[in-house]
């Protein structure tokens, strides 16, 4: 059996945006998966890889919870709906 080595967040960070072609970011308010997705070569090069993140923000999130101005562009938000995922319009106010 195969058991990696621990790394710091640094070294997390360093490995995920080298190695990685795409990136599901799950907390959309988490900074350090957003400057992993960043330092990705994916976001400069998108035919290596996509970078999705989760579009399900409330209304009564912490107020440093980000809006999808905070994403780039190209970055793609998704939704989870009861039984399915729904690639997001980026149009549709964030209050629905």
């Amino acid at each position: 059996m195969y058991v990696p080595i621990s790394m710091s967040r640094t070294e997390d960070m360093a490995f995920a945006s080298i190695h990685c072609d795409s990136l599901l970011i799950t907390a959309q308010a988490s900074t350090f998966g957003w400057w992993i997705g960043y330092l990705m070569d994916s976001n400069w090069d998108r035919s290596r890889g996509s970078i999705f993140f989760n579009s399900n923000f409330k209304d009564d999130a912490p107020s440093d919870t980000y809006g999808f101005d905070n994403f780039p562009s190209h970055w793609i938000p998704l939704r989870l709906v009861p039984s399915k995922i729904v690639v997001e319009d980026r149009l549709r106010p964030i209050s629905e």
